[in-house]
């Protein structure tokens, strides 16, 4: 086993089926005598780390398909020859691996394939995505001056009723002291005109 296989997740042959029944799923069946299986190992290990970093919601393993693991391989995955690529979506095939053997094609697919899985299961949420932050204490006091100090300040239509009931009272006002002086003019006159009177008789 070279360095890369070190690093690879693996799975044993009686272990496949029932681990793929749930998620998205990458296998990689392969053989160590084969060439361009030792080729491609060093990539998918890579496209492995970067799977693991972005959280991508993809299912990586190996499958040693040397020896009596050949035919297990043939029989129960149909692969006709190493490296074989295939992707499963909650236990059913969806295809096999169709592009290039470069590790950014590779991850390109893999993303895909996470997103496939996410709609058909939108409950599940991606380990990229962003958390909200808690609010610090400060943040949260600054946020709490702007509302007391929004509150406190009077609105338009506030400013425009007070306004208007300002001119109310005090045309009120005029009224009123108009009519009182009217009043105590009247009144004085008819005290004259009793006077008068009063000195006639």
């Amino acid at each position: 086993m070279d360095n890369a296989d070190k690093q690879i997740r693996f799975l044993k042959l009686d272990e496949i089926k029932p681990k793929i029944q749930t998620g998205a799923w990458m296998l990689f069946f392969g053989a160590h005598w084969c060439v361009n299986t030792a080729r491609w190992t060093p990539k998918y290990l890579e496209a492995q780390k970067r799977v693991d970093q972005e959280g991508i919601k993809v299912n990586m393993a190996k499958i040693e398909c040397s020896a009596d693991g050949e035919q297990f391989c043939t029989q129960n995955f149909k692969v006709d020859g190493f490296p074989t690529m295939l992707a499963y979506i909650d236990g059913q095939l969806k295809e096999e691996y169709p592009d290039s053997d470069e590790v950014e094609p590779f991850v390109e697919y893999l993303r895909k394939l996470s997103q496939e899985y996410q709609l058909l299961h939108p409950d599940v949420q991606p380990i990229t995505e962003k958390i909200q932050e808690k609010p610090n204490e400060k943040e949260l006091s600054k946020s709490l001056d702007e509302h007391l100090i929004k509150s406190s300040q009077p609105t338009q239509q506030q400013a425009h009723d007070g306004f208007s009931f300002s001119v109310i009272a005090i045309g009120s006002l005029v009224v009123l002291s108009a009519f009182l002086i009217v009043a105590t003019r009247i009144k004085r006159q008819y005290r004259k005109v009793d006077s008068e009177r009063d000195l006639e008789d």
